[in-house]
């Protein structure tokens, strides 16, 4: 439902491209606010339909950034390189949320990524991830890397986003509203 042909604010469930673009970019920027200063990071972000959740996850090597996110869960993430997916055009996407740091049960943590990710689209990502999972859990992997494996889940809960289908920024974007 639209609201107002001036404003291009929408406030209903996300068209299905962007929802694509959720699940196939490779690479998005993570905003967040540190010692008052934004700082952007790359990461990549898988997306819980279920939830209508964008998820982020980290490792507990990197605990600064959690930090800073439980201190202000005002987060942004930043869809602009579509290298590596199906979709045909170029769109950008700017999501405005809060964050939900789940950083007590890290058990829990890897349970819920396990299930997480064979409900991912098939995309190149997807593809990626399960090797790398697979890559990850061998006897090597888990002595090498068990540390990196120690994730912590930030899960952003949409609520303005902003998006450009043409990915042409010189545009005003459209913007939905998320209820």
């Amino acid at each position: 439902m639209k609201i107002s042909d001036e404003e291009s604010i929408f406030i209903v469930d996300l068209p299905k491209w962007i929802i694509d673009v959720f699940y196939t970019y490779l690479t998005s920027e993570l905003i967040y606010i540190s010692d008052d200063y934004p700082l952007a990071t790359p990461v990549t972000t898988f997306y819980d339909e279920d939830e209508e959740s964008i998820i982020v996850t980290t490792s507990i090597a990197f605990y600064n950034k959690i930090k800073c996110i439980k201190s202000n869960p005002n987060v942004a993430i930043l869809y602009s390189r579509s290298g590596y997916n199906d979709i045909d055009d170029e769109p950008i996407v700017l999501v405005q949320g809060r964050a939900i740091v789940h950083d007590k049960d890290f058990n829990k943590n890897r349970d819920y990524l396990a299930n997480l990710l064979p409900k991912q689209r098939e995309s190149w990502k997807k593809t990626v991830y399960i090797k790398m999972a697979r890559e990850l859990s061998t006897f090597l992997g888990r002595i090498l890397m068990d540390w990196y494996m120690i994730r912590v889940i930030i899960e952003v809960k949409p609520h303005r986003v902003f998006a450009w289908h043409d990915g042409n920024i010189d545009k005003s974007p459209d913007v939905f509203e998320v209820i």
